[in-house]
């Protein structure tokens, strides 16, 4: 709410780190009023420490008690040097003769500085085809132990706007994607006006660059069964473009045929034209390497590091 940011005397807000060893760490915040939001810049955070973050309204006598350092605004090194946190009804605010509580979050750091380095880290042990149809199949990933995603990176929280922080997509530069599937499915696309996907083309990209999923058991696992030695290892989005690929040429031609091939000799020209998709054969996922781009994305849209994660086709 706008009147806990309203500066009144001697009062200031400010956002506190306190990890598990109990090294704290006091910045100032700033409140948009329009956009309705808390804005205030990290300090260098030690990695692998579990933190609380406080925000918090102190007497201006009390800030300069417990944070002596002065922090200015400069590139610490690490993922995320700003932050964004949208304004939602604060409850339980906690009031005491010194200060006011306004959120309270627990989390904890990452063994490495950013995002990217994170993903580099980790080194492939094998890739899995997944069958899915006879003609289709999925991308699965196991990798040496290494540090796990979480759930808020995963499928985001209250604290990210329920949005994830980590966005992939793919990247469409394979030999199967340029040589066999785009000439079949997207060339010219839409072919006519009523040659169109029924599927939201903004969920998944045209072509379905977003179609990568969460493994179905990875996130009910990390809540459950948080010792699975498997979260340590499997890569949790499954490469799963060609299932997308497929629905698209079904629905493309299916429309086509049921369009033009019920009167030949009418549409002969039609026909001919478009004999590609009417006799055309879905054409299973080909051996070689797919690129994936994995973005981080802190709350309020801002982005952090990105890179490219490969998928192969052992097959």
């Amino acid at each position: 709410q706008p009147y806990l940011f309203k500066p009144e005397t001697n009062w200031s807000q400010n956002v506190r780190y306190t990890n598990e060893d109990g090294h704290l760490v006091t910045n100032t915040v700033k409140y948009h009023k329009g956009d309705r939001k808390v804005n205030f810049n990290l300090s260098q955070l030690q990695n692998s420490k579990k933190y609380t973050l406080e925000l918090i309204s102190m007497p201006e006598g009390k800030e300069r008690e417990e944070n002596t350092t002065s922090y200015t605004e400069k590139d610490t090194g690490q993922e995320g040097n700003t932050i964004k946190v949208k304004n939602k009804n604060v409850q339980n605010v906690v009031n005491t003769e010194v200060e006011t509580a306004l959120l309270k979050y627990d989390f904890n750091t990452s063994k490495y500085n950013t995002f990217e380095r994170k993903i580099k880290a980790k080194n492939v042990v094998k890739h899995y085809l997944d069958p899915i149809y006879s003609d289709v199949h999925a991308i699965q990933t196991d990798m040496e132990a290494s540090e796990r995603f979480d759930e808020v990176e995963l499928e985001g929280s209250e604290y990210s706007g329920y949005k994830p922080l980590i966005a992939v997509e793919a990247v469409l530069d394979d030999s199967y994607y340029k040589n066999r599937i785009y000439n079949l499915i997207y060339k010219g696309y839409p072919l006519e006006a009523d040659f169109t996907f029924n599927r939201n083309t903004d969920k998944l990209g045209l072509p379905p660059i977003k179609g990568l999923d969460i493994l179905t058991w990875y996130v009910p696992y990390l809540r459950q069964k948080p010792n699975f030695s498997l979260l340590d290892k499997r890569m949790p989005f499954r490469y799963n473009l060609p299932y997308h690929y497929k629905n698209d040429f079904i629905d493309l031609q299916y429309k086509v045929v049921n369009k033009y091939l019920n009167y030949p000799s009418q549409y002969a020209t039609q026909i001919q034209k478009y004999n590609f998709i009417i006799n055309g054969i879905f054409p299973a996922i080909s051996s070689g390497k797919y690129k994936v781009k994995m973005q981080y994305v802190l709350p309020g849209g801002k982005l952090g590091t990105n890179t490219i994660f490969k998928y192969k086709n052992p097959f």
